[in-house]
């Protein structure tokens, strides 16, 4: 896939997950370097500049996209040419999708055992949330996640591993949480207090389970910390096509929020690459880790 069709399945949610939109937009932007006929280091840089923004305009809520994509022009900064920044980026490209992938199994590893034979809820699709749920065998409840209905990815991955799965209408979660043993959900953003974003409902599902004792947990790479919002910017929140909800010729305005945030109060602990940590403590574990993050802002 090249840069154009990469952007276009991006803005038309072909490309789903924050984790997916990070290493779709890399391999974007190695295209673009790649393909890159001039030779003045400078105007690259402009070019190069103009591209990233394009792509981080079609997805607001990922700060892994926009913390992968800075990464790269951080680095590529560095070079002296056009050709030596080519060929930095090839190796760039292997090196964020190790980093990724080692944060994924560390993530993996530490949630199964958390949740090892447990019941559990969830919400929405996401690629590191299937993963702990078939290695930790767990027994799941999943939401239909309106209107895109991604709940049914998640259902049909986990029943195809072989899971006990039960699937539900959004509007019944709060009938079936009490059943559950805990609630995990992953998230597209990490707040400086704390807080997370997630698919719209997560917050509905945190309440639920703030009133039933459940503890609710929250599974992600701290990769997806936001450093803006340790500035006070609040984390921009996505609105899509009111289409997606009702194709209608009333004359009635449509709401389609895409995400929602989850107070670090109703979160048990985020289960990153540190470990299960309280949700108060990504912005200086997130520090520790990858400290070029705040130096990309």
């Amino acid at each position: 896939m090249d840069f154009r069709e990469i952007a276009r399945d991006i803005k038309e949610l072909r490309i789903q997950g924050a984790t997916n939109v990070a290493k779709y937009s890399f391999k974007a932007m190695i295209d673009f370097i790649k393909k890159y006929r001039g030779k003045d280091f400078e105007s690259f840089i402009h070019d190069f500049r103009r591209k990233r923004e394009y792509l981080e305009s079609l997805r607001v809520t990922e700060p892994l996209q926009r913390n992968a994509l800075r990464w790269l022009e951080f680095n590529l900064m560095k070079c002296e040419s056009v050709d030596e920044a080519k060929e930095l980026g090839m190796f760039l490209f292997g090196e964020f999708m190790r980093m990724l992938d080692e944060a994924m199994r560390r993530i993996e590893v530490i949630g199964a055992r958390l949740l090892k034979g447990k019941k559990v809820i969830t919400y929405c699709h996401s690629s590191t949330v299937v993963s702990i749920l078939k290695r930790a065998r767990a027994k799941v409840i999943c939401c239909e996640t309106r209107p895109k209905y991604q709940g049914r990815i998640t259902a049909r991955e986990l029943a195809r591993a072989g899971l006990k799965v039960k699937f539900i209408v959004d509007s019944a979660l709060s009938s079936y949480v009490k059943e559950c043993d805990a609630a995990l959900v992953g998230c597209d953003a990490i707040c400086a207090d704390g807080s997370i974003v997630n698919k719209i409902g997560t917050f509905t599902l945190a309440l639920a389970c703030e009133h039933f004792e459940v503890p609710f947990y929250v599974a992600g790479s701290l990769l997806k910390y936001n450093p803006e919002t340790r500035l006070g910017y609040a984390q921009a929140i996505e609105h899509r096509d009111p289409k997606e909800v009702w194709r209608t010729k009333l004359r009635i305005k449509i709401e389609n929020p895409a995400f929602d945030v989850t107070p670090a109060h109703f979160i048990k602990a985020i289960i990153c690459e540190s470990g299960i940590i309280p949700p108060q403590l990504c912005m200086s574990e997130a520090n520790r880790l990858y400290p070029w993050i705040v130096k990309l802002i």
